[in-house]
Parts: C-alpha cells; sequence; structure tokens
C-alpha cells in the first residue's frame, strides 16, 4: 500500500491550486440528471441545469491547504457559489454539482446531493462552498 505523508498531501493540494494547477481556474455547475458520479464519470453524462439563471460560476479562488481530522489535505473556496433561478417559467431539481476546467471543457470531480436541491421560483437558490480533500 501507497502512503502519502501528510505533509506531502498538503504540498500536493497546494501545487493543485497554484498557478499551473489542475484546479486552478475552476468553474462550478449544477446538473439535473439522478447521476451517482464515479471514477469512470465523463462531462458529457453529466445534464447541467437548464433554468433561467443556471451558468457556470466563476473561477474558484481556493484558500490554503489544510489537515482535516481525517488527515486529509483540504482546501476551500474562499467565496460561495450562489445558483438562483431568474423566473418560474423551467423549475428544476438539481441533483449535484460538477467541476470543470475553466474552459468547461474537462471534468475535473462532481459530488451528488444527498437530496435534491428545487430550483423552482426566484426564492429558492443552492449555495455551495466549494470544497476539495485528498487522501486519508
Amino acid at each position: 500500500m501507497i502512503v502519502i505523508p501528510t505533509s506531502e498531501r498538503l504540498t500536493m493540494v497546494n501545487n493543485m491550486t497554484a498557478a499551473t494547477g489542475s484546479l486552478n481556474g475552476v468553474k462550478v455547475m449544477l446538473y439535473q440528471n439522478d447521476l451517482t458520479p464515479s471514477a469512470d464519470s465523463v462531462l458529457t453524462d453529466f445534464v447541467p441545469c437548464d433554468f433561467a439563471g443556471a451558468v457556470a460560476s466563476a473561477p474558484v479562488v481556493w484558500g490554503p491547504a489544510f489537515l482535516n481530522a481525517l488527515k486529509q489535505a483540504v482546501t476551500v473556496s474562499t467565496s460561495t457559489v450562489t445558483f438562483r433561478p431568474t423566473d418560474s417559467l423551467k423549475p428544476q431539481n438539481a441533483q449535484g454539482y460538477f467541476v470543470t476546467d475553466g474552459a468547461g471543457a474537462k471534468l475535473i470531480y462532481a459530488e451528488k446531493f444527498d437530496s435534491p436541491v428545487a430550483l423552482n421560483t426566484v426564492n429558492d437558490a443552492c449555495v455551495l462552498v466549494p470544497t476539495f480533500a485528498f487522501g486519508g
């Protein structure tokens, strides 16, 4: 079994969020199909939410990596990402979110919500704090 020391996990995650790292400039989007992401998932597996106002987030800006109680190296976005319909014409349930490279061409990671998030009216919102954990 390969073991990565916790100090190296921190270095690896900080490298991933650096200017040339794979997490630099990523964008977040909600998906509407009932899909549980797996290691074999590809970008085309996800059907993006398309309610009025559903657009990919601005590029995520990451904070410095830290170790959590599980000894995972974690980085958290410095701001929240909010998805909110601008009208009530196309109600949808968000099943989860996916993260792409800045161009929206490559899947980086995805997560299914514990339960769908209803986005039916301008009073509904889905607020996320992008987080990435590695190791443990």
